[in-house]
Order: structure tokens, then C-alpha cells, then sequence
């Protein structure tokens, strides 16, 4: 599929991060005023960061990730999402100081989705 036919049927704020392993580096964000891991070459997609949040509402096409996760009025939320974003913060951290490269692999399995 070429970058416009994905382009095509992205919709803004509602679109899920297509299937994939992507590679993660850390950013300062102007928005949130610090630093974030933000994923890269996602097709279709740009600014994808992973930040703390409960509710899909809460963002724009980034990752929130979480302990647990439900489905609340029609809307998938996520618990505990300081606690798992500060987790995988720590754990990107320290592949980052070691000179490792950072990867990340999106799937659609949100009943096995853990940190």
C-alpha cells in the first residue's frame, strides 16, 4: 500500500497506528514541555508520542499506555497510565544510555497488552 492510499484512510483522532515494529527516539515536546519517546516511520502518521493519559479522548493519535485496559462508553481507556509510561520511560532510558537501539511493536491484542 503506497503512503497515499494509507494517507487516505487516515482519519484525524480516530485512525489506530497501523500494525508494526517502529523505531522509538526521545524528543522534547513543545506541548507537553518535556521529554517524550515519540515513535518513527509509522506511514501516515507523524508525531506519534507515548505519554501518560486514560482515555482515547486525551489524545491525537499517540500511545497511552496503561496496566489495564477496558472499553467505557464505547471508548477503549487505559489504567494506571503514569505508572506504565514512567515504567517504560525507565526502560527505554536505559537502552538509550547503553547505546541500544529502541524498537517498539504495535499490535491490535488489546486483552493480552502489557508492560
Amino acid at each position: 500500500m503506497s503512503l497515499a492510499q494509507i494517507a487516505a484512510k487516515k482519519i484525524y483522532k480516530e485512525t489506530v497506528i497501523p500494525t508494526g515494529r517502529y523505531k522509538v527516539i526521545i524528543v522534547y515536546s513543545n506541548r507537553f514541555n518535556r521529554m517524550l519517546r515519540r515513535l518513527v516511520g509509522v506511514l501516515g502518521f507523524g508525531r506519534i508520542l507515548i505519554h501518560p493519559g486514560n482515555f482515547i479522548r486525551n489524545i491525537e493519535g499517540c500511545l497511552l499506555p496503561g496496566l489495564t485496559n477496558w472499553i467505557q462508553d464505547k471508548e477503549y481507556c487505559v489504567e494506571s497510565s503514569v505508572t506504565a509510561h514512567d515504567r517504560l520511560a525507565s526502560k527505554i532510558l536505559a537502552a538509550e544510555k547503553k547505546g541500544e537501539e529502541i524498537w517498539i511493536t504495535i499490535k491490535t491484542d488489546y486483552k493480552s497488552a502489557t508492560v
